[in-house]
């Protein structure tokens, strides 16, 4: 691929899965919980789109009938809402089913797009370039957490790197990431148990909802991944030991 068509993708995957996630977590809520899962949600959604357009060769997913199930599941959402109105009202996650949830989105949606989307695309290239771009702007990505954020983002950012060029599954490579998210996570929110919705009808839905994306996006995650031949010889290479 030539370089300015490398350059334009990359600069169109920053700005849908960092940029306008976070402009959009900003306008709907104040809650920093809420903001911290719509800012990997969006991520996803734009991860769906664009295995759907290329379906044929990216990472061997079945869109049209995820595409189906989600219609499905949004449909029969709203009949569940207006029957079950005082439940849903009075139905709270607690703050560590909220971080465990969080840190797994946030872990599936950071090595979708960087190890997995990015690392597609820079594959005819050479990896060098593949690992210095994904690692900056991995750092990038953490702007919000600070200078000392960023480098240890980005020092993060080239250990994956490296991880996968090296052969390592990407399923592996979600389940370390959110390992690691979560003791974080904790320590930033576990301790605030106020920073949970609850008790209106808005915090219900949203708290049903989010454990309904978050089953479903899990669900796919692990079955197109793993249930490829591709990927189970991967995963077979790094437990016992026979790495590239």
């Amino acid at each position: 691929m030539p370089t300015i068509k490398l350059i334009l993708f990359t600069f169109f995957t920053i700005l849908f899965t960092v940029i306008l996630p976070s402009s959009i977590a900003r306008l709907f809520s104040e809650n920093k919980l809420i903001k911290e899962l719509l800012e990997s949600i969006i991520p996803l959604l734009f991860f769906l789109i664009y295995t759907y357009r290329n379906r044929k060769n990216l990472l061997n997913f079945q869109p049209t009938l995820i595409y189906r199930k989600t219609l499905w599941t949004l449909l029969i959402i709203p009949l569940f809402i207006a029957f079950l109105k005082n439940p849903i009202t009075n139905f709270e996650l607690n703050t560590f089913f909220y971080v465990l949830m969080i840190s797994t989105t946030i872990g599936i949606t950071e090595e979708l797009i960087f190890r997995g989307i990015l690392f597609r695309k820079f594959q005819k290239s050479k990896f060098p370039v593949y690992l210095l771009i994904s690692a900056i702007l991995f750092g990038v990505l953490h702007y919000n957490q600070g200078v000392i954020g960023i480098i240890s983002a980005t020092i993060g950012g080239l250990i994956y790197g490296l991880s996968r060029i090296s052969g390592f599954p990407l399923l592996l490579l979600i389940i370390c990431h959110s390992a690691t998210d979560f003791p974080m996570m904790w320590m930033k929110y576990g301790n605030h148990p106020e920073e949970v919705i609850k008790n209106t009808t808005l915090s219900g839905i949203i708290n049903l909802s989010s454990i309904l994306f978050f089953l479903i996006v899990l669900f796919i995650v692990i079955k197109f991944l793993f249930k490829t031949e591709h990927w189970t010889n991967e995963f077979n290479k790094i437990t016992t030991g026979n790495t590239v």
